[in-house]
């Protein structure tokens, strides 16, 4: 699919998840697996049952896809990952796809720094952003991520030498499509 080769550590997490399914969707994680082998391009897999669910939904398995590029997989996409966990799967079990719920971190960050001849504020304010979106990468693109409040703050200390604190107001947001 033109994606970076796997890591080491997800080819031992998919592998030990091969050898348990070997090839039937009978527990949760058996269906992670049957959905990252059809759809390869998803960045993050989560399933759970439906009996962890609030109200609790019997006999379900409950499955959410993090692709790569974009915010949900597409119906087309959905049906045929469906139809294919389908002909591996126990009769009294129902696997659905639900978008994932995604909550973003909006930041409002004010940068206390030494001025000096060689560092301009636009400089410095082009740092501090890349280093956030290094830290975004690095530690929150994914599911069931918390957002390590002090490490952040040390992030933005630490993408310039000039920087002597930060103050940072954290806030959450949910995008909706209407």
């Amino acid at each position: 699919g033109g994606a970076f080769a796997e890591d080491i550590a997800s080819i031992k997490y998919n592998a030990q998840l091969s050898y348990e399914s070997q090839g039937k969707a009978v527990h949760v994680n058996d269906h992670e697996y049957l959905v990252r082998k059809e759809y390869p391009t998803a960045q993050k897999v989560i399933t759970w049952g439906g009996q962890d669910n609030i109200p609790p939904q019997f006999g379900k398995v409950f499955i959410s896809i993090q692709p790569q590029k974009g915010m949900t997989i597409t119906t087309l996409e959905k049906n045929k990952i469906i139809e294919s966990i389908n002909k591996k799967n126990i009769a009294t079990i129902v696997p659905l796809i639900v978008d994932p719920d995604n909550t973003y971190v909006d930041l409002e960050v004010h940068v206390n720094y030494t001025p000096d001849a060689n560092i301009s504020s636009g400089k410095i304010e082009t740092l501090v952003i890349e280093s956030i979106n290094t830290f975004s990468h690095t530690y929150m693109n994914t599911f069931n991520k918390n957002l390590e409040y002090s490490r952040l703050l040390n992030t933005i200390d630490n993408s310039s030498q000039y920087i002597s604190s930060n103050i940072t107001e954290v806030s959450i947001a949910k995008r909706l499509n209407v």
